[in-house]
């Protein structure tokens, strides 16, 4: 018993589905290690507003990163200003 065009179409959209998938997971682009402040750098860092930032997973983490559109691989859905 062999598929039926209609099937095999089914069956080839699935399998294209999973495969990007996968490549979608391999793609994905880390953020290197960031590299020690110096001094300076790290008093202009101190001075920058922190946010709460909301991601798709659910969390709720604190940066001073105010553009980013993903974090630690999640995508942001809602950023805060972190209040006094």
């Amino acid at each position: 018993m062999g598929f039926s065009p209609e099937e095999m179409e089914q069956l080839a959209g699935l399998i294209g589905n999973v495969v990007d998938a996968k490549m979608a997971e391999k793609n994905v682009v880390t953020a290197p290690d960031p590299v020690p402040d110096d001094p300076e750098t790290a008093l202009r860092k101190a001075s920058e507003p922190w946010y709460f930032v909301h991601l798709a997973d659910g969390r709720v983490i604190e940066s001073q990163d105010s553009a980013s559109t993903q974090m630690e691989g999640v995508q942001v859905i809602g950023r805060f200003p972190k209040g006094e």
